[in-house]
């Protein structure tokens, strides 16, 4: 599947990851970057229980951290279900505590925190499209 990338007029080319080995690269790779620890659990998000884009960047802290599942109502389809976070629950720990004071340490946590802050979710959007789009 190609991308056009309006910018600059390049097309970049995205093709699926087809062995854990790639899954394994891009998810390091992933953790060079600034946001590396947010840009990872996203990431296993995604590939661990099929959430959509919008769903994953609209998790609020509250909804994961501590719990094995959640249940969500999808943002396309509005059918609830139960997404089950037990192979996550180390990385969404490891994440919340990395979070300043106030959104996701010593439990207190404001009603809208989300995992992605609502600035950075808009402008990422689009990366975590094309990062999920192959699967």
């Amino acid at each position: 599947m190609a991308n056009t990338n309006e910018k600059k007029g390049m097309l970049i080319d995205v093709q699926p990851l087809k062995s854990k080995q790639e899954v394994n690269e891009l998810i390091e790779a992933l953790g060079m970057s600034t946001n590396g620890l947010r840009d990872q659990l996203l990431f296993k998000l995604g590939i661990s229980t099929g959430l959509r884009c919008g769903d994953l960047v609209a998790l609020k802290v509250e909804q994961v951290k501590g719990r094995s599942s959640f249940k969500i109502r999808e943002g396309k389809t509005k059918k609830e279900r139960t997404v089950y976070l037990n192979s996550l629950m180390a990385d969404i720990a490891d994440y919340i505590d990395t979070l300043p004071v106030g959104m996701g340490l010593g439990g207190e946590l404001p009603v809208a925190s989300t995992l992605v802050s609502e600035s950075v979710a808009a402008k990422e959007r689009g990366r975590v499209v094309v990062l999920l789009e192959s699967f």
